[in-house]
């Protein structure tokens, strides 16, 4: 068996809900799942019918169901996976993602101490309890609970301790709620592609410090074709994914020239609308 695939059911067994990943990515979604087009799982945030057998919707897939887990629908995904990713607010549990040295340091002189796990670049500090997830809450500082994922880097050393109010108050003071940048609906604007945008600056928002560039280049190059086919204005699309890339921390100026040239490229290559 998959050694990745034994450890997410051992996992899976102690009450933590896993799912694999891929160059710290989920799978994608498959084609019924695209774009959220099956309405997305009963638990996302906007609550769907979806019972897809596939790991679609990243963190929502995430299952302790072992049949699940080891099933033929999944097996490919384990295959292509390099690690195993868990959901901490499913497991009642709260992540703080120190990115490097000064985040650590920071972290040893604000926060109480608990369990640790050794990261490529820093340390998972994780509390018992859980709390709305928030990206860049400080310089080097990610908070993963609530819909979202953390990969699991084996089981760390120290007590684990309780959520501690400081944790809960950085998010609130630091970090702005970060729901979907719905544009401005525009004359030409289809539900669809509005819903699009939505999703995909929800995307942006939801990326973590090191893969925000990432996120917000693939993230406006699947929106581009809406602005070659009429359906957005290029200026609310241009302004949606400032904003997303703002409130994760990237200034206009880091993030213009990137959705500028995707969208550019986006807009050059898109095939003709598809026609019945």
């Amino acid at each position: 068996m998959n050694t990745l695939l034994n450890t997410a059911l051992g996992l899976a067994h102690r009450g933590v809900p896993v799912l694999p990943l891929r160059a710290k990515r989920p799978p994608a979604n498959c084609s019924a799942c695209r774009d959220t087009a099956c309405g997305g799982r009963p638990h996302m945030r906007t609550p769907g019918p979806c019972r897809c057998p596939l790991p679609c919707h990243a963190w929502a897939a995430a299952t302790t169901d072992p049949r699940v887990l080891a099933s033929p629908q999944w097996a490919a995904d384990w295959h292509h996976a390099d690690v195993v990713a868990y959901h901490p607010g499913g497991a009642g549990l709260t992540v703080v993602d120190l990115d490097n040295v000064a985040a650590i340091e920071w972290a040893r002189a604000a926060l109480p101490a608990t369990r640790t796990v050794a990261t490529t670049r820093g340390e998972h500090w994780i509390y018992q309890g859980t709390m709305r997830s928030a990206n860049a809450v400080r310089a080097g500082v990610d908070v993963k609970s609530l819909m979202q994922y953390a990969r699991w880097l084996g089981p760390g050393t120290g007590h684990m301790t309780a959520l501690p109010d400081a944790v809960r108050v950085l998010v609130d003071q630091a970090a702005p709620v970060r729901v979907p940048v719905r544009p401005t609906a525009t004359r030409n604007a289809s539900r669809y592609a509005m819903a699009v945008l939505d999703r995909e600056a929800a995307s942006v928002t939801g990326s973590s410090q090191g893969e925000r560039q990432t996120a917000l280049l693939r993230a406006v190059r699947a929106v581009g074709r809406f602005v070659a086919w009429g359906d957005l204005d290029r200026t609310t699309v241009e302004e949606a994914f400032t904003r997303a890339a703002e409130s994760v921390g990237l200034s206009p100026g880091e993030s213009r020239a990137t959705i500028r040239k995707a969208l550019n490229y986006s807009i050059r290559t898109a095939w003709p609308r598809k026609t019945a």
